[in-house]
């Protein structure tokens, strides 16, 4: 199985993501992308080294260029599943509201028109986040009403899988 695994800037939930990564790879080939922003927040959680040993193939936004030719494989159905975790807030509106206009939601909408099922974990589904910093402090975080609107909105697009955590099947 082939899997494409899409990472956001959320630090919510991203330990979590890494472990699910680090268990799918020993069955699966796993490539990870990264938006600028999940790339920054995985460096500074220190989790990056770790996904790098794991991932099959790592892809960075920044190395895409406006026209990310990396989609294409998409068309050419070298995945088998997209799986965005965490996928914050940002980019689950960009979904929502059809907007491909970065790496990430680029991929999500040449999933869609390959029929490859996304599954996406959004970070903003509830009013109280609890979360962990990387020093392991614990921290509440208030999420928006529109933030939770578009993640109920999330589950009416067709070929979207929302995740309410990782331990459903993916």
């Amino acid at each position: 199985m082939s899997v494409l695994w899409c990472i956001t800037g959320a630090g919510h939930l991203l330990d979590e993501c890494v472990e699910k990564i680090e268990k799918i790879s020993e069955t699966a080939e796993v490539t990870v992308v990264f938006s600028d922003a999940g790339y920054e927040v995985a460096v500074m959680y220190g989790l990056f080294e770790r996904i790098k040993k794991c991932a099959s193939e790592i892809i960075l936004e920044k190395n895409q260029g406006k026209s990310s030719p990396f989609v294409g494989r998409l068309t050419k159905k070298e995945f088998e599943r997209v799986i965005v975790a965490p996928c914050t807030a940002n980019t689950t509106a960009k979904i929502v509201h059809a907007i491909a206009d970065s790496l990430i939601t680029n991929i999500v909408a040449q999933a869609g028109k390959a029929d490859i099922t996304v599954f996406i974990l959004p970070t903003d589904a509830v009013k109280d986040l609890k979360t962990k910093l990387p020093s392991g402090k614990q921290i509440t975080i208030r999420c928006r009403d529109i933030d939770i609107e578009n993640t109920k909105l999330l589950s009416q697009i067709e070929g979207i899988i929302v995740l309410k955590d990782l331990g459903e099947s993916i």
